[in-house]
């Protein structure tokens, strides 16, 4: 274990509770998290308990011949938190304080045998050049060391923080190699470095979401990326290629800080303990935390925070959580006895951080999180529809519904409600108004129900609209367009009237939409299956019985654009959704024959579009009758846990 650089080593810093221990001539170990005999799936075991001997703990695991079969940790107050891995099958532990007897403790890992898992992906830029910024002179630039270290870090605080509220230790699996080293992906993106560091997080998000995706399907995989090409300015103090982000299946991290990551679960105690202050001449930090312990705790907590969005947990309120600033805390958790101003400090149950209940309940019941190969049933996803006349949701699921959580809030859950369905019937109805009674906020409600094969359907009441009042009658290309670049300018003069005279001899038919995905005119994707890069032509025409002014209202994932009457009135091209009503323009309807044009763009995942009318005022304009959007949809509110998403608009800390 290498020394501290500043304050006290992990003994001397136990000695400083000398003063607690018992004088009882024999050491008494008790575990309060674990039993003998216990089965667990994950390789890094945290052992936290109690101890009457002067310490230090030793755990030596005799069937684990590598380093990290052995650990040792400070007793502090008479409290130990210690680090040990395991290897398949049993595992026979032995822990001693000092003085006999010696506590024996056998543990089975059985390794998951699921294909839904967790992959680090470390990206260099075109060169392969994979060194880190460091304040370190004798930096080894082991990044997949610290990153197997930091992977089964996050994986263990996980697993005991379900456990420690009864859901068992439900946890991510990792892709383990056959030393039990969590295998990291060495990836070169074909650009240069200085031009990598010239994009901005969200720049760089998006471009890395898509060729992640295709080397790592995030149907299978939540990929925790790093940028191995991240750079940094000592002169402007400035960032380059910094950023953390997480949402659909990646998380995106800057490699600024590997190097105060611990390399090894005998590390940990050291790199959590570290007072060695930061040094802005060398390396980069925006936190505010003037010392290396606190600069790892809080990145490797932000890590996991970003993660979580990653398996669709929101931000919220609640202090201690890890989708909250809870993430600064995440080190305490590995620690017996922080340092203070004063010296060493217990570390209590209140200092620690947390997955939240109800962030724990739903991670509970992600297909990531279940240890087992299992062949799911995708063929009938539950859905999530809005009766508008009786304010009431209406969840369906043909194998049986599971469970409901809802919640007020996109980005601060201050109280979320999370209900067991029992039986797991195949209908189930929810009132608004005693939904929102519960909650005790008006705000934005967003519902997930699960059904009993662990497919999903969520909801976004903001995203919510009168079906009635929009176009769902179109005349569709027969086939998508390539194209690759999302942000490409809008088709020329000619090659929009060909657009529009092929379109006017083509089929006008009602299409299928999504309306609790926000997809109220067409629904792309049920028209042309799985597709990327491409967009896609949709014409409506209609009568207007005088000339008047109006509203054109709109909404796509991806991006979009709508002419009408060959004037392009809304202009929105890109890879981020939208949802409906979100755009909008001012127009003027032609008396007789107008013509609406939209160009559909689509990057991965989610593909569609929504368009109405309306006055001024804001008053629907009904078209022809306004039987456009009359009808139930198509397949609404439905989602497949690992589909494959538009890069999402990305949690951020």
């Amino acid at each position: 274990m290498r020394s501290l650089p500043s304050h006290l080593t992990p003994l001397a810093f136990a000695a400083c509770f000398l003063i607690f221990a018992s004088g009882a001539a024999l050491a008494d170990i008790n575990l309060e998290n674990v039993k003998d005999g216990e089965t667990v799936r994950h390789p890094l075991m945290l052992l936290r308990g109690e101890a009457t001997g002067p310490g230090p703990l030793r755990v030596v695991n005799s069937d684990n011949r590598f380093p990290a079969g052995r650990a040792e940790a400070p007793i502090v107050a008479g409290r130990f938190v210690a680090l040990v891995e395991l290897r398949p099958g049993a595992n026979r532990l032995t822990l001693d304080c000092g003085e006999r007897p010696a506590r024996k403790l056998t543990l089975t890992f059985k390794p998951p045998t699921t294909e839904y898992r967790l992959k680090v992906v470390y990206v260099t830029d075109r060169d392969g050049n994979t060194r880190y910024i460091t304040q370190r002179p004798d930096d080894p630039q082991n990044y997949a060391e610290r990153l197997d270290t930091a992977a089964k870090l996050l994986q263990t605080f996980t697993a005991e923080s379900l456990h420690d509220q009864g859901l068992g230790r439900r946890t991510f699996a990792l892709e383990l190699d056959d030393r039990g080293k969590v295998v990291v992906h060495t990836e070169r993106y074909p650009e240069a470095g200085d031009v990598l560091r010239g994009k901005s997080g969200n720049e760089l998000y998006g471009m890395l979401y898509g060729w992640i995706d295709e080397r790592f399907p995030m149907n299978r995989s939540k990929d925790m990326v790093l940028m191995g090409f991240s750079g940094y300015d000592p002169a402007t103090k400035e960032a380059k290629a910094h950023t953390a982000l997480g949402g659909g299946g990646q998380g995106l991290f800057s490699n600024l800080f590997l190097f105060c990551w611990p390399d090894s679960p005998a590390d940990v105690t050291r790199a959590f303990l570290d007072r060695t202050p930061v040094d802005r001449d060398k390396v980069f930090h925006d936190v505010g935390l003037p010392t290396l312990d606190r600069l790892a705790s809080t990145t490797l907590g932000a890590t996991l925070h970003e993660m979580g969005h990653a398996f669709g947990l929101p931000h919220t309120s609640d202090p201690r959580c890890i989708m909250s600033r809870g993430f600064d805390n995440f080190r305490l958790n590995f620690l017996a006895a922080d340092q203070a101003d004063r010296g060493p400090e217990p570390v209590r149950p209140e200092h620690t951080a947390w997955f939240s209940p109800y962030m724990a309940a739903k991670l509970a019941r992600s297909r990531w999180f279940q240890p087992d190969a299992r062949a799911y049933d995708e063929s009938s996803p539950p859905r999530i529809r809005f009766d508008h006349k009786r304010q009431r949701f209406e969840i369906e699921a043909a194998r049986g519904i599971e469970s409901v959580f809802a919640h007020v809030g996109h980005s601060d859950v201050q109280k979320g409600v999370f209900r067991p369905i029992k039986g797991t019937p195949r209908t189930f109805s929810l009132a608004l108004k005693s939904l929102r009674a519960e909650l005790g906020d008006e705000g934005t409600l967003y519902l997930t129900a699960y059904d009993t094969e662990l497919n999903q359907a969520d909801l976004d009441t903001s995203r919510l609209k009168d079906p009635a009042q929009f176009l769902t009658s179109w005349r569709l290309v027969e086939h998508p367009i390539e194209y690759p670049d999302a942000d490409a300018p809008a088709p020329t003069p000619a090659q929009l009237e060909a657009i529009r005279a092929t379109l006017r001899d083509r089929p006008r038919d009602r299409q299928p939409v999504n309306l609790d995905d926000g997809t109220y005119s067409a629904d792309l994707k049920a028209v042309f299956g799985a597709s990327s890069r491409v967009a896609a032509y949709a014409l409506r025409e209609f009568t207007s019985e005088q000339a008047r002014e109006a509203k054109l209202l709109a909404g796509g994932d991806d991006g979009f654009r709508v002419w009408l009457n060959g004037k392009l009135v809304l202009d929105r091209p890109g890879a981020t959704a939208t949802p409906a009503d979100s755009s909008e323009a001012a127009v003027r309807l032609a008396k007789g024959r107008n013509e609406i044009l939209v160009q559909s763009i689509q990057g991965v995942g989610g593909w569609g579009f929504s368009v109405r009318l309306a006055h001024p005022d804001g008053r629907p304009i009904a078209l022809d009758g306004g039987t456009d959007a009359k009808g139930s949809p198509a397949r609404p509110g439905t989602r497949r846990p690992g589909a494959r998403s538009t890069p999402p608009r990305p949690g951020g800390r």
